[in-house]
């Protein structure tokens, strides 16, 4: 419990001397990459959820809009990952059919999955140390999450970092079975991602960051 209510109060705790910090509607990042990101009207920044996973390592910014009785119904999260010191491992993903977006190339997927309903004592994921964190601040999700996902490298042809935007949009009137069959998108889902990676675009924008 003392992890998860640490998670919950890094919103509110950072000093001059922290990377990235954000408030209200805007993110900003003073390297890899050095971008300001603002995110849509209704949406505002609730926590940030550090993380370590094996050889890398790295930050969320959470972005919600939920109704009065704190039911979300969308969020934007930023990622910063970095590989870490000791490790070669790099970030190969194929940027060159990717979408501009303040200088930077993104490549996009989409998927859904179950909104969690308690948290996690022992959490494996950045997504578990994410959902702790809302849980914890008194939010509740929907039944289904339909998401898109913004990904990029973040340090050029060093290929260390990456940064990605996610795009939530919670549908309590759904469940997984309404969204998949087995492994595979219902037609349903199949017709929607379009139309919901459209609305990801345009939940955030980016400028390069001036030095």
């Amino acid at each position: 419990m003392c992890a998860v209510l640490a998670l919950a109060f890094a919103a509110r705790s950072f000093g001059a001397e922290e990377h990235r910090h954000a408030r209200g509607r805007t993110l900003v990042s003073a390297a890899e990459p050095a971008i300001e990101l603002t995110v849509a009207s209704g949406l505002r920044f609730e926590a940030r959820v550090p993380f370590k996973l094996g050889s890398f390592e790295g930050e969320r910014f959470v972005f919600v809009d939920a109704d009065d009785k704190k039911a979300l119904r969308r969020l934007v999260i930023v990622q910063f990952e970095h590989v870490t010191s000791g490790s070669s491992e790099i970030y190969r993903y194929d940027l060159t059919h990717g979408r501009e977006r303040g200088g930077l190339r993104f490549i996009t997927n989409s998927f859904a999955f179950p909104g969690a309903r308690q948290s996690v004592a022992s959490p494996k994921d950045e997504a578990d140390h994410t959902n702790n964190a809302l849980l914890a601040h008194g939010f509740t999700m929907p039944s289904v999450w339909l998401a898109a996902r913004h990904v990029t490298i973040a340090d050029g042809d060093r290929r260390r970092s990456e940064m990605i935007v996610f795009y939530m949009e919670g549908r309590p009137d759904l469940t997984i079975a309404d969204v998949y069959r087995g492994d595979e998108p219902t037609p349903m889902w199949r017709a929607e991602k379009p139309a919901l990676e459209e609305r990801a675009w345009a939940s955030f924008t980016i400028l390069p960051k001036q030095p």
